[in-house]
């Protein structure tokens, strides 16, 4: 049987629920894109999956200035707020991932995946089923670890987030050139321009 060269998956955001104990609690678990090559540095932080929605921040940077010298007394506190894909991410078929499959941060999406990842047939589970569980648990762990903490929030969806603000001119949808790839045949594990 020959090696599938793409993975199927969708991140699992009930890995980690981020909270301040007081005031909001909400899912946030994601993977960072593994990339390979000459000129790709590790600074890139795209998201399998899921994406910066917003930062809000909670205090600002201290900086201090003594004559020529600027220091960072303290580093700005910042919230992330991560909204996901409902549907699958393709990515290469390479071991980075196989193990965050197999970690539980990140889920196959169909059965060739989670095969690809080392998970017997009989042992795979839908994704929407898999995810109810993964969600059951961490919030149970999360109430038993922080039992005065706030209700906690849904996933947010790409779709259900509010969308940035656009000028004029970058609001039309822009019609990709004939020689582009379909979507379908993009690979999602190069790096984005930033």
């Amino acid at each position: 049987m020959p090696k599938e060269r793409f993975l199927h998956v969708v991140p699992n955001p009930w890995t980690h629920i981020d909270s301040d104990g007081q005031n909001y609690a909400r899912p946030c678990g994601k993977v960072l894109h593994f990339y390979r090559g000459p000129g790709v540095s590790n600074a890139h932080h795209d998201l399998v999956g899921a994406r910066i929605a917003h930062v809000e921040t909670l205090s600002p940077s201290q900086v201090r200035t003594i004559g020529s010298l600027t220091m960072v007394g303290r580093h700005a506190q910042e919230r992330h707020v991560v909204e996901y894909d409902r549907g699958p991410t393709r990515v290469m078929n390479e071991k980075h991932y196989q193990a965050e499959v197999r970690a539980g941060n990140l889920i196959a999406w169909d059965l060739p995946s989670a095969l690809a990842c080392g998970i017997p047939a009989d042992e795979f589970v839908s994704p929407e089923k898999l995810l109810a569980e993964f969600r059951a648990v961490a919030i149970e762990k999360f109430y038993l670890e922080n039992p005065n903490a706030p209700e906690v929030s849904e996933v947010l969806y790409a779709e259900e987030a509010p969308a940035p603000a656009q000028p004029a001119a970058e609001a039309q949808p822009v019609a990709p050139p004939p020689s582009a790839p379909a979507p379908s045949d993009v690979v999602t594990s190069a790096p984005a321009e930033h």
